[in-house]
């Protein structure tokens, strides 16, 4: 909620706030809190001072923004309140000054509050004059606001000090009274204007507060009743707003869904919070009866078009085995022709045996197989008595073994054909162990002394033995893996003896001896532990260890040689920043008591090398280098420091907001050239190629996208809508309206509407293509027809040949031509970059 509050200097506002943030917890129901730091700094150095007794200052000639949260009746609402500083309308030697300012700061205020508070002073008349002076600025301010402003604004005007009424028994018994006695003009105008007005008394030190040795007991009297009252008809406001839409679009559910459904997750509680919650459960309930409805005629539909692709499909089936059955395919092979067919009708056809399409094709294949299966019989017969031994005829033979058994599944003959199949077939596999076994024995690596040979021969053994398990020799199989397995350990066992060997020959010729650098003996070490932690069986294993304590005791010895004050002579002499580091870290790496002195000195150097890269940045003009000197400090791995990273970050994506501000302010609808976008193009250009940040990447691109197809070329489709003529130009004569039509030239090409006669408000509604280049230069000549006396016209010109931007600009008003309104609009999209974020 967006609240302002407006009134007089010394009325008693920032009095007023400061006790209803101070007691804000004691007045029953009602609290209110402070959401953040700079209103909490605001307001409690202001409420310290009322309860020493101190009278707090006035507030600046300023505009002083406060975020507040307060709770009434289980409701909370949040406030971005402005309290305008009463200076605003006071009275010095320039009047007209201040009354420019306050009607300025007011206009600007209307147009963003939602609710608006008027402070009026009950005190005493000694200075009445100055301060109605300063309302009446107010009162010129209200008279000259349109009247909406003020009706659709919840306007509580708060009489502050009503103590003082009280004390000074002045006869005035309500604040209404007073007002039309002491501000009748004010009163007047927000009483007529506004539809959401309430008047409060209200009194921030309370009624016993004129003692002045009783602030420190304060009683404030009314002070939560304006917030209360301003928060409920801003929630009763957006209801009946949502009302009003919900009359305007009945059929519009998912936008009056959305809308109360907002509106009950801003308000959550009270009365209007259950009518919305009602609305929101009407509309769900609506919507999803649609949906419902929507999702069962999908369904019905996909059913039935899934039932006619399926009948389509089985009917094609059916045609497929009608024409396999048919004399010619029958005579050539019969056997064949009945198995596919007996095939089809073993298969599940819904349709074909409702309709009885397999009924016919099993009367079919009845037929043949009681005049063919004998004679099929006899030819199998023949073909396994003169069997012969060749792989490809035995193939033949089973083929047609598994051919009659489909073709023929009741005959007779079956067991004996399956007889005949199941000796061939076990031939078959006999001769293919044999063979197996025969490449088995032969690829036998023997005397081989490479394992890859032998494991490849295992896993070849141990397939065999699971793919052919009733193999007559399958022990010897079975004897031959364990001994090949039996030799390939031999061979891992010498193979790895060998290379442990090698090894520690190796690291013992790398012994260090005499080596005064103890990196050399940290790396040996390392070495040799990792050796015997990974061949714990070593046969000269208490050698190896032997040799790592030893060296460990050579490695004891040099770190206590080495000196901190030797590192120091040879840092002071590093001048390289990376290098300083890395010896730096080093160092501290080895001498960790040393870690607060070394990461001082890291700090101070990560400082100033950081300061080093803004004063470069400071000295670069394009956005390229700056950011490239920001990245090369961020991706230099020896620079760690986290502080000075934040900064140079932070820096870094302030350059690059810069840079997009550039490209946005080039490509500004408003003063836009294409000379200015080829400029932002350039820019986008180097943003994609070297951004660090790229939290603008998509949005440029997207723009980048659409400029170079402006460069490529555009249709831009243009449609002439209507006109409202005036027949007093010079191209009518007469008083008879005329008969017009419009003409677009464009790169020598015409386009003419169609004629339209004594009318002067034609509609013309013609439209036609442009094809533009962002490097044309050809301009655009729009021109007015009157046929009725000569037949003249009257023409107006593109300024310039950027037609984009014409378009653009005529999107959404007329062209005046000499006088008359031509209305033209066209699929003009003008891509406009938004706002930077703000961190």
């Amino acid at each position: 909620m967006k609240l302002s509050i407006f009134g007089p200097r010394g009325c008693g506002k920032t009095t007023y706030l400061t006790c209803l943030y101070g007691k804000g917890s004691k007045l029953g129901s009602f609290a209110m809190i402070a959401n953040d730091q700079v209103t909490r700094n605001y307001l409690r150095e202001r409420w310290e001072a009322i309860q020493e007794g101190l009278d707090i200052q006035a507030t600046a000639l300023a505009t002083i923004p406060l975020n507040l949260t307060f709770s009434a009746n289980q409701k909370s609402y949040e406030v971005e309140l402005k309290d305008y500083g009463g200076a605003l309308v006071m009275q010095h030697s320039k009047p007209d000054e201040i009354k420019k300012k306050l009607r300025e700061t007011l206009f600007a205020s209307f147009a963003e509050s939602e609710a608006v508070m008027i402070f009026i002073d009950a005190g005493s008349q000694e200075d009445s004059l100055d301060r109605r002076q300063e309302l009446e600025c107010l009162i010129d301010v209200l008279r000259s606001q349109h009247k909406q402003a003020l009706i659709s604004r919840p306007i509580a005007i708060v009489v502050s000090k009503w103590d003082k009424v009280v004390h000074e028994d002045t006869g005035i018994q309500n604040p209404i009274q007073f007002l039309e006695q002491k501000y009748a003009d004010l009163y007047s105008i927000i009483k007529n204007f506004s539809h959401n007005m309430h008047i409060f008394a209200v009194s921030a030190y309370g009624i016993g507060a004129r003692d002045p040795n009783a602030k420190s007991k304060l009683a404030p009297f009314n002070l939560e009743k304006p917030f209360c009252w301003i928060a409920e008809k801003i929630d009763e406001i957006g209801y009946l707003a949502l009302e009003t839409l919900e009359k305007e679009n009945p059929h519009d559910l998912k936008k009056l869904f959305s809308g109360f459904q907002k509106f009950a997750q801003k308000v959550y509680k009270g009365p209007w919070y259950e009518k919305a919650i009602t609305k929101v459960t009407k509309y769900r309930q609506e919507i999803w009866k649609i949906q419902r409805r929507n999702i069962a005629i999908a369904s019905v539909l996909c059913f039935l078009v899934a039932m006619i692709c399926f009948g389509i499909l089985e009917y094609s089936q059916y045609s497929n085995i009608d024409r396999v059955l048919d004399d010619t395919n029958v005579a050539q092979n019969p056997d064949q022709a009945i198995a596919e067919a007996q095939i089809y009708v073993n298969e599940s056809h819904l349709i074909a045996e409702f309709i009885g399409w397999k009924q016919k094709i099993q009367e079919k294949i009845s037929k043949l197989q009681s005049s063919n299966e004998q004679q099929s019989f006899e030819k199998i017969e023949v073909l396994f008595v003169n069997k012969t031994s060749d792989w490809q005829a035995r193939e033949e033979r089973l083929k047609k073994y598994k051919i009659f058994l489909t073709a023929y599944p009741s005959s007779k003959h079956g067991k004996t054909v399956v007889g005949y199949q199941q000796l061939e077939e076990a031939q078959k596999r006999k001769e293919i162990m044999q063979k197996e076994f025969t490449t088995l024995k032969r690829e036998w690596p023997k005397g081989s002394m490479e394992m890859e040979y032998w494991q490849s021969w295992i896993s070849n053994a141990e397939k065999f033995i699971q793919d052919y398990p009733d193999f007559e020799e399958i022990v010897q199989v079975h004897k031959d893996i364990e001994e090949a397995k039996k030799q390939l350990k031999y061979l891992d066992d010498q193979k790895l003896k060998a290379l442990m060997q090698r090894i520690f020959e190796s690291l013992q010729r790398d012994y260090p001896k005499d080596s005064k650098d103890p990196f050399r003996w940290q790396a040996w070490i390392q070495k040799m532990e990792q050796f015997a932690h990974e061949h714990p069986d070593f046969e000269e294993i208490a050698q190896v260890y032997a040799k790592i304590e030893e060296a460990k005791k050579q490695l004891q010895q040099l770190e206590i040689e080495i000196e901190y004050r030797k590192f120091l002579v040879e840092l002071d002499k590093t001048s390289d920043d990376q290098k300083y580091l890395t010896l730096c870290r080093e160092y501290l790496a080895k001498k960790p008591t040393l870690a607060d002195k070394l990461q001082n000195l890291i700090q101070k150097r990560e400082q100033s090398v950081l300061e080093k890269v803004q004063r470069v940045v400071n000295g670069k003009n394009s956005y390229k280098e700056k950011i490239q000197c920001y990245v090369e400090y961020l991706e230099t791995k020896e620079y760690q420091d986290e502080g000075c990273h934040n900064k140079a970050q932070m820096a870094l994506i302030l350059v690059e907001k810069e840079l997009y501000e550039e490209i946005r302010s080039r490509a500004d609808l408003a003063q836009c050239t294409p000379e200015r976008l080829r400029e932002a193009n350039q820019l986008a250009t180097e943003y994609i190629e070297h951004s660090y940040d790229k939290r603008y990447l998509i949005l440029i691109k997207a723009w980048q996208q659409w400029y170079q197809r402006l460069e490529q070329g555009i249709s831009i489709s243009v449609t002439i809508q209507r006109a409202v003529l005036d027949i007093n130009t010079d191209l009518f004569k007469g008083v008879y309206s005329p008969d017009t039509y419009v003409e677009l030239i464009y790169k020598g090409n015409k386009y003419v509407t169609d004629e339209k006669e004594d009318n002067k408000f034609p509609m013309y509604w013609g439209t036609t293509s442009l094809v533009w280049k962002l490097q044309d230069t050809a301009l655009l000549r729009i021109r007015l027809w009157n046929t009725d006396w000569g037949n003249e016209y009257r023409e107006v010109t593109s300024q310039d040949g950027f037609l984009l931007k014409f378009f653009a600009e005529y999107q959404d008003q007329p062209i005046n031509i000499f006088g008359n309104m031509l209305y033209i609009s066209s699929n003009v999209v003008w891509l406009k970059l938004p706002p930077p974020i703000e961190r």
